[in-house]
């Protein structure tokens, strides 16, 4: 988890990233469950203002191209500013299809915003419980697909608006 007083040192140590074989850095603001001055409440955590982050990633991101390293953007407030919407980096590494139905694509890259099969398929989301964390849904779970709570998701601005953060247009 990014933390703003480590930002020069970061910067600083991205030659190092290099010269030490890393491929890419992924990086993503700290969430925190409790409020501390300079964060602002988004969803259930309290987060760096989406602002501030963007100035501070695009700086190390410029860092790591400098030296040929690629960038990933874990927060979901600023993924497209990524050097791909899959923040983990294993877009393009052989044998592993990345999930380009989730919200980032909805938003950002909607072409390519696609259901696999599985998806389709009865009880397929579950993954939905970390979001959603509420006890009288797992039935909905083992019914649904991950298609259908998608769609839900697309359809509610004010989730989305969440998912952002606190200064979307």
């Amino acid at each position: 988890p990014y933390i703003i007083d480590y930002h020069k040192p970061i910067l600083d140590n991205i030659k190092r990233l290099k010269d030490f074989g890393v491929y890419g850095v992924v990086i993503e603001g700290i969430k925190m469950q409790k409020k501390f001055p300079g964060l602002v409440k988004i969803g259930a955590d309290f987060c760096y203002p989406k602002k501030l982050l963007y100035q501070h990633f695009n700086q190390i991101k410029k860092e790591c191209h400098k030296y040929g390293l690629a960038f990933y953007c874990g927060e979901n407030r600023l993924r497209n500013l990524g050097d791909s919407l899959t923040c983990c980096g294993t877009e393009g590494i052989e044998g592993f299809k990345h999930n380009t139905a989730n919200l980032n694509h909805f938003i950002f890259d909607n072409k390519n915003y696609k259901f696999t099969p599985k998806m389709s398929e009865r009880a397929t989301s579950y993954c939905f419980k970390g979001i959603l964390q509420h006890a009288g849904l797992t039935k909905v779970f083992i019914k649904s697909s991950y298609k259908d709570l998608m769609i839900l998701c697309e359809k509610d601005k004010e989730k989305i608006k969440t998912f952002l953060g606190e200064d979307l247009g």
